[in-house]
């Protein structure tokens, strides 16, 4: 089991650089954990970013668990109507 922390910030600025980052270190982990509680600020691309993630363990066969979402978080996700 992995757990990674997602820094304070999902925006487009960054999001390229930590799907590469990320996909580079999931290579054999059965679970994977991810902390949201960090997150102030996030837009769509964020929000893409963590459906990315998703989609990613779910194809490679991985569990993907989100944990601590914070507000921005939670907010942005019920304006989509996103379950993570």
């Amino acid at each position: 089991m992995s757990t990674y922390k997602l820094p304070n910030s999902l925006l487009v600025s960054n999001v390229t650089q930590l799907l590469s980052e990320f996909n580079k270190h999931i290579d054999s982990k059965a679970l994977v954990t991810i902390d949201l509680s960090n997150i102030s600020n996030i837009d769509s691309a964020g929000l893409a970013f963590l459906i990315e993630l998703k989609t990613n363990c779910i194809h490679n066969n991985y569990k993907i668990n989100f944990t601590n979402p914070s507000e921005p978080v939670i907010n942005f996700c019920k304006l989509y109507q996103i379950t993570l």
